[in-house]
């Protein structure tokens, strides 16, 4: 079952995890005009959220949903925070089993944000982002989900950033799929 709330509180945190087994923290800024205001809600949230974890008997399992940006902190404010957040976790989590997952850019049903790009490789367009050496990969939202359920199955301290180069066929298939119908209706 899923909750939302405000994180700005330690209140909103607590009520927010009170009786889970498992926290699954996929909020998160991915605009801002400031390095504060990502950091408000990418470091700040995780370590209300990670903290008010800690005070939960039994403890639960926490993933922390990241990005792939945190791999490289120095290129932007959203890169560094979510970097941040990763490293709140990591030293707020002590006794926790705790994940962090670095999704790349997720595409699904319904998203806007990628649709620019689904539109021109429909028509055949590959864009390139830098050096033509460079590689880019989206991930759909479904393979993301089976992720966290993986997590939630099966007790494990990882954390990934897509690094391994393993192109799922899945993945493609619904690449295609989606990209027949990009706007998910």
């Amino acid at each position: 079952m899923g909750r939302e709330c405000a994180l700005s509180l330690r209140s909103a945190a607590k009520r927010l995890v009170a009786g889970v087994t498992a926290v699954v923290h996929c909020a998160g800024a991915v605009r801002g005009a400031s390095a504060a205001q990502f950091n408000q809600v990418n470091v700040e949230g995780v370590a209300r959220l990670v903290q008010a974890a800690r005070e939960l008997h039994p403890l639960p399992r926490f993933l922390l949903i990241s990005s792939l940006a945190a791999r490289e902190p120095q290129l932007s404010a959203y890169g560094a925070s979510k970097r941040g957040g990763e490293d709140v976790l990591r030293s707020g989590a002590s006794g926790i089993m705790w994940a962090a997952l670095r999704p790349s850019a997720v595409y699904g049903p319904g998203d806007r944000e990628t649709l620019p790009l689904v539109r021109c490789m429909q028509h055949g367009w590959a864009p390139v982002l830098g050096p033509l050496a460079s590689r880019f990969s989206l991930l759909y939202v479904d393979d993301l989900a089976d992720a966290v359920r993986h997590f939630l199955a099966v007790p494990s301290r990882f954390m990934t950033d897509g690094r391994e180069d393993t192109p799922g066929k899945t993945s493609s298939a619904r690449y295609r799929a989606a990209s027949a119908n990009p706007s998910g209706s």
